[in-house]
């Protein structure tokens, strides 16, 4: 499993969630495991150099089809101008053809959207989640801003984890994150390092759009207006204050790789007529 498991760290075309997950599924501290692999003109053979490896370290995959995909390349007054940057592939791993045929099972529900319990427990029980977040996968929250909160604590407190948990004093969970902690740290301590890191930066931010909305509060999306490390990106934050989208906000970013804490600051300005000038649209292609 070297050769999965350095690719995992070395990989440009993986984010750091799925360089986590595939640690760890190398490791076998997960039996199965969900990826997507970017290519563009910086790492075009990486995807030869991952199916490699993948065939010498004897892993059961499912590969998906190529699809283009974009990235934000400037904003130029009321418009987000979007280019295309590359291809992108998912790949599902297994250590077992029976974990496959469970997948195969799991997608097959999927597409005709059926047994959603069922579904979620397959799915569940498929990549190694504890049953009581399994349990709680899908339920329709009572209170959505709770809930969001919530999500955003979990993902500062279970940066590891490829699942939501079902509460954040889940002791199962709080048991896994701790047994990858140990395990990645043992395995690449330069892997780790780098997952510990935290840049700051300040920056003006636009409401891109709403995830949430409650009388509680709001969680938006925010696309940040400075680039970070040659790119734009697009963060969520949860505010009570209301903003429509297009309204421009000082922001801090607290950067880390596998997520990101935002808090907004003053409100400077509104974008009229705000909007995305996407490619592949235009081009008719699927992203």
């Amino acid at each position: 499993m070297k050769q999965l498991l350095d690719f995992a760290i070395l990989a440009r075309g993986l984010s750091p969630k799925d360089k986590v997950k595939l640690v760890l599924f190398a490791l076998r501290l997960k039996p199965a495991a969900s990826i997507y692999l970017r290519i563009s003109p910086e790492n075009l053979d990486e995807a030869y150099a991952f199916e490699h490896a993948l065939r010498m370290s004897k892993i059961v995959y499912c590969r998906g089809r190529e699809k283009s995909y974009e990235e934000v390349r400037k904003i130029a007054g009321n418009k987000v101008v979007w280019g295309l940057a590359g291809l992108w592939i998912d790949y599902d791993l297994f250590h077992t053809l029976e974990q496959r045929k469970k997948f195969l099972e799991y997608k097959r529900l999927w597409e005709y959207q059926r047994d959603e319990k069922r579904r979620n427990r397959i799915a569940g029980e498929l990549y190694g989640y504890p049953s009581c977040c399994i349990a709680t996968y899908g339920k329709k929250p009572r209170n959505p801003y709770a809930f969001y909160k919530q999500l955003h604590a979990i993902d500062a407190t279970f940066p590891l984890l490829p699942y939501m948990p079902c509460k954040l004093t889940c002791p199962k969970s709080i048991a896994l994150s701790k047994t990858f902690a140990q395990a990645i740290k043992k395995a690449s301590p330069s892997f780790w390092d780098h997952l510990q890191e935290v840049e700051t930066y300040k920056t003006e931010v636009i409401i891109d759009s709403r995830n949430m909305e409650s009388k509680q509060g709001y969680d938006y999306v925010v696309l940040a207006t400075t680039p970070f490390r040659g790119k734009y990106w697009f963060y969520t934050v949860l505010s009570q204050k209301k903003y429509a989208v297009g309204t421009v906000l000082t922001a801090t970013i607290r950067h880390h790789p596998t997520y990101a804490d935002v808090r907004l600051g003053a409100e400077k300005r509104k974008i009229k007529n705000f909007y995305h000038e996407r490619m592949l649209p235009l081009l008719k292609r699927e992203y």
